[in-house]
């Protein structure tokens, strides 16, 4: 990390908390709509976006080296702490992400030829919560106070929460702790 990183630190925070909050947000609304609903497609690409940016802060920095900011800036020994999210969730592996990719950022063919069409919402919901927590948790001072607004969501169950992208309508239920 460079100096100039680390003096924008503390007004990162308010960056991260608006990813936080637009992802809980997102999920939330496209859980609540129908295919059939005008917002449907837009509701999951909002929501696979601000999913894709925790993603990066929380797995994959540095990218732009310099600018880009991540979770290892605020947390020592973060990648370890990571490591049993990285092998309990698929939303976390670089195939899905990449599925994400193609999603938000290409015209690409390989929308046709992916025969997976569902977007694990429930594991989206459930992993990222996961590193919300544990980033939550490891946090020293005084960094652990800049993210005094930071609410940790503990999710106990999710069940049946798959949308199959915009072919039919799923169920789901989720309970936090």
């Amino acid at each position: 990390m460079s100096i100039d990183q680390e003096r924008y630190l503390p007004e990162m925070v308010r960056h991260v908390l608006y990813e936080v909050d637009e992802f809980r947000k997102d999920i939330e609304r496209w859980q609540k709509l129908d295919k059939s609903d005008a917002l449907w497609n837009s509701a999951l690409e909002v929501a696979l976006l601000h999913f894709r940016v925790l993603r990066e802060f929380f797995l994959e920095c540095p990218k732009n080296e310099g600018r880009d900011v991540c979770a290892s800036y605020y947390v020592s020994d973060w990648e370890n702490k990571t490591k049993d999210a990285r092998a309990k969730y698929s939303v976390l592996e670089k195939c899905f992400i990449n599925r994400v990719h193609r999603r938000l950022a290409h015209l690409t063919t390989e929308r046709v030829s992916d025969k997976d069409t569902t977007w694990k919402r429930g594991e989206m919901l459930e992993a990222t919560e996961s590193l919300i927590c544990s980033f939550k948790d490891s946090l020293a001072p005084p960094k652990s106070e800049w993210f005094a607004e930071l609410k940790c969501r503990r999710i106990k169950q999710i069940v049946g929460d798959v949308s199959p992208g915009t072919e039919s309508r799923t169920t789901y239920s989720f309970q936090f702790d």
